[in-house]
């Protein structure tokens, strides 16, 4: 991963502004879990400062040292024919040729070095399409072959293997402990199949953090906007920092400076731009999912079908996505230039992978959390979107166990030691962020991170058709869920039979 390569891909990406595109379970596992997971988790819900890591003793996994000489093989998504560097993937965390310069490429060439010094290992990172992988995995262990000791696939595309009983449950591999700070404890109670846990993320992956969506600001056209703005920091530790303050900072900062009659074209004053985005974003940001767990953390229940969903969904698009001063990239096209680092505009909707490309800015940016839906909430939610992050699953097909719940721990351990920290730190933290209270934000959107099964098994491709509903110009989601229900029900019921089957 060549630095130079990965800027340039990082600025193009941040450039078109995302045009394609609850919280954590409680730790009560429901219904005799055997394993009780903790509510820490680097990548889901609190990360260790550097100095708290220096004072405290490391966490050591209970692992054996055997040289297995042999390659530790992971299947792992793209889209189309993207690389490493490109802006659907951006961070390769698992393999680096040789040392470079590019801090995450030397940490990750020097936790590899050490693998294979230690245990014989080199890691064998297969890259396929999105759309062909969970033909793969089936295929796999439809035929018993051993080539896949771990699938790592966008939360998204989850929904085409949830069945069939391919991958195997955490708990049921030797070594793992799913309790140390590597694992995301957010993945797992969140995907929990009742006790059985399929799908996880952990440090040893990055690009589960990239895929934190949040708010970056322009400081310049925020201090010409200061009346609008006011301190936009404070707000967010005051808990002020609402949509519908939002709203009202984006209705006051948006001007038609080009006398076209829009709020929203190439020689206008931008307030906030992105794609469809922030329809998921928003609505993960009140505390609100699609679906969730039961009472008892077990079963699966459908949860947009509440009054509480169907008015905060409705806002979301009344008060934001059809609002005048909102520029939808998707709907309205690209602007000529970037607006954003011209200082033409005041908000964007981004991703954390695309923070470097604001590198090259001559004047300050911040990073906000999504706002709070309203004063009522008593925290934030910051939504991992499950179109570009990356969840690990195990095949049943994988031919030693022991070797994956080894490597598995000791690749999680060594990466929330090394290659994470000079991720959060150096790529983020130290070569993005230019002031302590853009980095007090960063830390605040990692600890309230959130999964929504709803959108990662997305039942009916509903959570995509609610997405999509902006290019109609339409709300009616009352309608909308009306007409979808039985064939949802239908899923659903399939689904807590899955989890029936899995927990026998």
């Amino acid at each position: 991963m060549k630095k130079t390569c990965l800027i340039l891909c990082l600025f193009l990406a941040f450039s078109i502004l995302l045009s394609a595109c609850g919280s954590a379970g409680t730790d009560d596992g429901g219904k005799g879990s055997e394993t009780t997971l903790s509510t820490e988790s680097s990548g889901g819900q609190t990360r260790e400062t550097e100095t708290e890591k220096e004072t405290e003793p490391r966490v050591e996994p209970d692992i054996p040292k055997t040289k297995y000489d042999r390659t530790f093989n992971i299947l792992h998504w793209t889209v189309g024919d993207a690389v490493w560097g490109d802006s659907w993937i951006p961070f390769n965390a698992f393999t680096a040729e040789n040392y470079d310069g590019d801090q995450f490429n030397d940490a990750v060439y020097e936790r590899n070095s050490l693998l294979q010094e230690q245990y014989g290992v080199d890691i064998q990172l297969t890259m396929r399409d999105v759309t062909e992988m969970a033909t793969a995995v089936q295929n796999a262990v439809g035929t018993g072959d051993a080539g896949i000791d771990l699938f790592i696939q966008r939360g998204v595309q989850l929904n085409a293997v949830m069945s069939g009983g391919y991958f195997v449950n955490y708990q049921d591999i030797p070594y793992i402990n799913l309790d140390n700070p590597w694992w995301n404890q957010s993945s797992l109670k969140t995907l929990a199949f009742g006790n059985v846990y399929q799908f996880a993320a952990s440090d040893f992956m990055i690009l589960d953090k990239g895929a934190t969506v949040g708010i970056v600001y322009n400081a310049v056209v925020a201090d010409q906007n200061r009346e609008a703005t006011g301190d936009l920091y404070q707000a967010v530790k005051d808990k002020d920092w609402t949509f519908e303050k939002f709203v009202s900072i984006c209705d006051n900062v948006a001007a038609d400076l080009d006398a076209d009659g829009t709020r929203i074209s190439d020689g206008d004053l931008i307030a906030f731009t992105g794609g469809d985005d922030p329809v998921h974003a928003f609505y993960a940001s009140s505390g609100l999912r699609f679906m969730d767990h039961d009472k008892d953390n077990y079963y699966f229940e459908y949860k947009f079908n509440s009054e509480e969903s169907l008015d905060c969904i409705e806002g979301i698009f009344l008060d934001l996505m059809y609002a005048d001063f909102y520029h939808n990239v998707g709907t309205h096209g690209q602007f000529s230039h970037n607006k954003f680092k011209a200082n033409e505009q005041l908000f964007s909707l981004s991703f954390v992978k695309n923070a470097p490309s604001l590198r090259d800015m001559e004047t300050d940016y911040g990073f906000l959390p999504v706002p709070m839906f309203d004063s009522d909430q008593d925290r934030y939610y910051t939504q991992i979107t499950p179109h570009h992050d990356a969840l690990m699953a195990v095949p049943t097909s994988a031919p030693d166990l022991e070797f994956v719940g080894v490597m598995l721990e000791w690749l999680g351990c060594e990466s929330y030691y090394t290659t994470y920290p000079v991720f959060y730190d150096v790529v983020i933290e130290g070569r993005t962020l230019r002031d302590e209270q853009s980095k007090e934000m960063l830390r605040l959107m990692f600890e309230t991170r959130v999964y929504d099964p709803g959108l990662i098994f997305d039942l009916k491709d509903f959570g995509t058709v609610v997405l999509r509903r902006t290019a109609t110009g339409s709300t009616g989601f009352a309608s909308l869920w009306a007409s979808n229900e039985a064939a949802i029900m239908v899923e659903l019921g399939k689904l807590n039979d899955i989890v029936d089957n899995l927990n026998k």
